[in-house]
């Protein structure tokens, strides 16, 4: 698509197909592929004077920054993306801008920034897709900032109204590390066995990052220490083969 869009002089579309195989990269941990196609992607919105795609590009660099562990320069880079989001007048992309600097402050634990950050996030997005992704990551945070009643009802909407897999693997994993932390052994069993229905083993490498260690703080929650030693075991290998510091660092 790149190739075609380039060859055929459709910047836009050039950009868009440079910044999915930026993602795609992304999520399979292949860091300096993605770095590549998101720098590119910038610079071509840059000289086509696309603001929108300039501040999507920004983003995509930002989210390499955070998942390798650096939430300084994520954080730098989503606030330099946020005035160019500002400028092209496009909601959506202001709210990807929010929703990715509520990624950052929740990875930092500031809950009460990463939470005011979630709200105008979900409520700028226009589209449904853009304001359920968002729903996932507020959710997390309100989990974190220990409303979990309130964390569960966002996952509950996601499960019901996203169709998209990544975004799904993500909430009912959560859902099962909410019924741990309740107690609840059996809705723990269930919501895990949805989770491992979706196939996360063999899907994105950042979403399996992630779920090897929310499923030992789960069994963790439940006291059940020897199957959380190693589901911990498990997350700091694959985040060091992987270079998630982010991850590692938790």
């Amino acid at each position: 698509a790149f190739d075609v869009a380039a060859a055929i002089g459709v910047p836009s579309i050039a950009v868009d197909a440079a910044r999915m195989s930026g993602r795609a990269n992304r999520r399979r941990a292949e860091w300096i592929a993605a770095d590549r196609w998101y720098n590119l992607a910038f610079e071509i919105s840059e000289i086509a004077g696309i603001p929108r795609l300039q501040a999507r590009s920004l983003a995509g660099l930002a989210l390499i920054r955070k998942e390798r562990g650096n939430l300084p320069a994520a954080r730098a880079g989503f606030q330099d993306a946020i005035g160019v989001a500002t400028r092209s007048g496009d909601a959506d992309t202001l709210a990807s801008i929010h929703h990715g600097l509520m990624g950052v402050e929740h990875a930092a634990q500031d809950f009460q920034a990463a939470l005011q950050h979630g709200w105008h996030a979900v409520n700028t997005y226009v589209s449904d897709i853009g304001r359920t992704r968002s729903m996932v990551s507020l959710a997390g945070v309100l989990k974190e900032f220990g409303d979990w009643r309130t964390a569960e009802d966002a996952y509950v909407v996601v499960v019901h109204t996203s169709t998209e897999h990544y975004y799904l693997v993500y909430a009912y994993d959560a859902l099962a590390h909410l019924a741990a932390l309740r107690g609840d052994a059996v809705a723990f069993a269930t919501r895990a066995a949805q989770c491992d229905a979706l196939g996360w083993e063999t899907g994105p490498l950042s979403a399996k990052a992630e779920i090897l260690y929310y499923r030992a703080l789960g069994f963790q929650a439940l006291g059940r220490t020897s199957e959380a030693r190693q589901w911990l075991e498990r997350a700091v290998a694959f985040a060091e083969e992987h270079d998630f510091n982010r991850v590692l660092f938790l």
